[in-house]
C-alpha cells in the first residue's frame, strides 16, 4: 500500500513519545533552569529558580543585590514568558500525543523540527533577557564600574565581581532536554537511516525492550544531582584558597540547594562547617577514595584512618577508604587509627 501510514508494528518510536510527552509533562511543574551565585558574604549561595510560569528561589536577597548594582528587580508578572511558555510545553505534549495516534513519517519529522526550533528560540530570548538585565544599568546605582556589565551565563560560570554566578539547567530542564533526544531518536527509529545499523524491516516492540528501557534511565538519570568535579591544579580549596593538587585528599560539600564547595583535605572541610555552622545533616559530604583517587565516596559510609605519617595538604593528614578492611590494612603497615565521619567531625 503506497502511503506515509506506518504500519502497526512499529511500536517503539511511539512508546519513546509517550514517554517524551511525560517528561514534558513534569517540566511544566520542575524548575527548568537555575542561576547559582556564591560570594564570602553568602556561603550557602543564592539560587535563581526559573520553572515554566515563575521565579523562585532566593529572588527577593537577589533583587537587593542588583539595586546596589543598578539592575532592575525580578518579579514573575514582568515577563510575559511566564505566560506564554506553559501554553508552549502543552503545544508540543499534544503534538506527541498526534504523533502518536496519526502514526505518520512526516509527522515525525514536523514534530522533531517543532521541538528543535522552539527550544532553540526560548534558548535565544533566555540570553536576550540576560542581556538587557546586564546592560540597562540605572546610571544611579550605588555601585557603579564603568564599562562592566553584569550578564550572568547563557551556560557554565562567570565572575561578577565579588560574586560567582552558575547558570545550569535544573530538573525540569533536563526532563525536557531528554523529552527532546527521545521525539529525536523517535523519527530516527521511523526513518531507519543505515548508520544507525538498522535493516529495512519492521522494528517489532518485543525485540526492543531493552533499547527503550536503557533510553528511559538515560533520560531519568540525567536528571540525578552529583558532586561538581574539582579542576585540579586550578581550583581554589573553599576555606584555605590554596590550589587544589592533591586527588587522593580532596573532598567536597555539596548543599541542598546542589552547590559544591571543594576543599584541598579534610582539616579544611572541617575548619570550614565548623566556622560557618554547617549541620551535617544539611549538606552531603563527599571525599575522595585514597585507594582510587578517581572514586567519590560518601562521608558517611566511609572509614578514615588518622595518622601523621600521610603528611595531607594542609596537615589534617586524613584519609577515607571504602572500606573498614582496607583501612584496616593501610594501619597494620603504617600505622594511625580508624574514624568514622561522626567523630571527625565532632568538636
Amino acid at each position: 500500500m503506497k502511503h506515509d501510514l506506518l504500519e502497526h508494528k512499529i511500536v517503539l518510536p511511539r512508546i519513546l513519545l509517550a514517554f517524551a510527552a511525560g517528561l514534558l509533562v513534569s517540566s511544566l511543574f520542575l524548575p527548568i533552569w537555575q542561576i547559582q551565585l556564591t560570594a564570602p558574604q553568602y556561603p550557602e549561595g543564592l539560587v535563581l529558580k526559573i520553572f515554566a510560569h515563575k521565579l523562585a528561589g532566593d529572588v527577593d536577597v537577589i533583587n537587593g543585590l542588583n539595586h546596589y548594582i543598578g539592575m532592575a528587580t525580578l518579579h514573575t508578572k514582568d515577563f510575559i514568558e511566564f505566560t506564554v511558555l506553559p501554553f508552549i510545553i502543552i503545544f508540543l505534549i499534544l503534538m506527541q500525543i498526534l504523533t502518536i495516534f496519526i502514526n505518520k513519517k512526516v509527522l515525525y519529522l514536523i514534530n522533531a523540527i517543532i521541538f528543535l526550533v522552539l527550544a532553540f528560540v526560548c534558548m535565544g530570548d533566555f540570553y536576550r533577557w540576560e542581556y538587557n538585565y546586564g546592560h540597562n544599568l540605572n546610571p544611579e546605582a550605588p555601585i557603579q564600574v564603568p564599562g562592566m556589565s553584569y550578564t550572568p551565563p547563557l551556560l557554565g560560570y562567570k565572575q561578577l565581581l565579588n560574586f560567582g554566578a552558575f547558570s545550569i539547567p535544573d530538573n525540569g530542564g533536563w526532563t525536557y532536554i531528554a523529552a527532546g533526544v527521545l521525539i529525536v531518536f523517535s523519527y530516527l527509529l521511523v526513518l531507519q537511516p543505515k548508520w544507525l545499523g538498522f535493516k529495512k524491516t519492521q522494528i517489532t516492540f518485543k525485540k526492543n525492550y531493552a533499547v527503550a528501557a536503557l533510553l528511559i534511565l538515560i533520560s531519568f538519570s540525567s536528571c540525578s544531582q552529583q558532586p561538581q568535579p574539582i579542576n585540579y591544579g586550578k581550583e581554589a580549596c573553599s576555606f584555605c584558597k590554596m590550589t587544589i593538587m592533591d586527588k587522593k585528599f580532596a573532598c567536597t560539600i555539596v548543599t541542598q540547594k546542589g552547590k559544591s564547595f571543594h576543599f584541598d583535605d579534610m582539616h579544611c572541610l572541617m575548619s570550614y562547617m565548623h566556622e560557618n555552622k554547617v549541620n551535617a545533616k544539611d549538606v552531603t559530604v563527599y571525599v575522595n577514595d585514597f585507594l582510587n583517587e578517581h572514586n567519590f565516596l560518601k562521608a558517611g559510609e566511609s572509614f578514615f584512618v588518622k595518622d601523621d605519617s600521610l603528611k595531607t595538604p594542609m596537615n589534617g593528614n586524613i584519609a577515607a577508604f571504602a572500606s573498614q578492611t582496607q583501612a584496616e590494612q593501610y594501619i597494620q603497615q603504617h600505622g594511625g587509627s580508624v574514624i568514622n565521619f561522626s567523630q571527625l567531625i565532632t568538636p
